[in-house]
């Protein structure tokens, strides 16, 4: 950034506070400066929501003092910015905020909280970047509609890069950066638990005590279940396909196969040792959030690879911030433009 232009300031909100959320929060106060230095804006939090309910304060919220209480247990109620008039969809609905960041616990049953969220802050004009991946499954085409992926250009943006291969820019490489290429093939590992568990498993540890491992590595979802029975990676299989290859269509059998081997991982059936499988062996680095997307395109390489080093809850913060960054300088329209650059923090 220019040393004579002044930093543009977009105030967010902040749904789910679990840790994802805090990481977030912790992760602008310690590198949030580096936003108005390399690219030009600031970020203010004037609300955010947890379990408990709401804390809005439209002159800004104190985020260490929010980060700390959520590090030690607390919650929102306990605030004295405490809305116990709002719930967290009139929040994203009614607050003076440019942006949502959508981090509640994903719900295959309905896709709540995170839809009426959603939905919310979209049809106020707000751009969401989500991290929950139950909106998406259960309501892509209706959440589309309302931002700029299938709806007018000058809607509000809908991003979700972190909710599949956190690690990686998995949607930006299949959307954008393979456009007039045909994605005729993806092999990918996007469940960090999963391949901890496999990790642990090949070190001869149970899967109860491989689970614990990674509960306390932070990347487990709420419900446990939604990793170890396969759920986590097939919704993403879905998203990716909405995505990269335009389909409205559900993965029946990208579900049914995730399924399948999220089972015999946890049961050690034959076929899958109980030490882990194949993928045991191959180092974290590589496994735990790769790509491999072939293309039909004749003057591209026909097997491409990307690969990430973690799944941790870090990653998806981190493209919180590549998301953002692309804005233009006028915050204040509706249209967020194609991205630019990528803000790589």
């Amino acid at each position: 950034m220019s040393p004579d232009k002044t930093p543009i300031e977009l105030r967010f909100i902040l749904t789910g506070l679990g840790n994802i959320g805090r990481t977030l929060l912790e992760l602008l106060i310690s590198r949030g400066d580096l936003l108005p230095r390399r690219y030009g804006f600031r970020l203010r939090c004037v609300g955010v929501a947890d379990s408990s309910g709401v804390a809005a304060d439209p002159a800004g919220l104190d985020i260490a003092a929010v980060a700390a209480l959520k590090r030690a247990g607390g919650r929102i109620a306990a605030l004295p910015q405490f809305r116990p008039d709002l719930t967290a969809a009139e929040l994203a609905a009614t607050a003076e905020a440019e942006v949502l960041f959508e981090a509640t616990p994903t719900s295959l049953t309905d896709g709540e909280p995170g839809l009426s969220i959603v939905r919310a802050a979209l049809a106020s004009g707000k751009h969401a970047i989500l991290a929950s991946k139950g909106p998406l499954v259960l309501a892509y085409q209706e959440l589309a509609a309302l931002s700029d992926l299938a709806g007018a250009r000058t809607a509000p943006a809908l991003r979700f890069s972190g909710a599949v291969g956190g690690a990686l820019p998995t949607i930006n490489i299949g959307r954008r950066d393979l456009a007039g290429s045909r994605i005729s093939r993806a092999e990918l590992v996007v469940n960090g638990t999963t391949q901890v568990i496999l990790e642990q498993m090949a070190e001869g540890r149970s899967f109860d005590a491989a689970l614990a491992e990674a509960q306390s590595q932070g990347i487990v979802e709420p419900d446990a279940s939604l990793d170890v029975d396969g759920w986590d990676a097939a919704n993403k299989l879905i998203i990716l396909r909405m995505q990269c290859w335009s389909s409205r269509r559900n993965c029946t059998t990208c579900m049914c196969a995730a399924f399948a081997i999220c089972r015999r991982r946890r049961s050690g059936a034959p076929g899958m040792p109980a030490g882990g499988s194949r993928w045991s062996a191959a180092p974290r680095c590589v496994m735990t959030a790769a790509i491999s997307l072939r293309s039909g395109h004749r003057c591209l390489t026909p097997t491409i690879h990307w690969r990430g080093c973690g799944a941790a809850r870090w990653d998806w913060c981190t493209i919180v911030m590549r998301s953002v960054a692309p804005v233009p300088p006028a915050w204040k329209m509706a249209r967020w433009a194609r991205p630019r650059r990528c803000c790589a923090i």
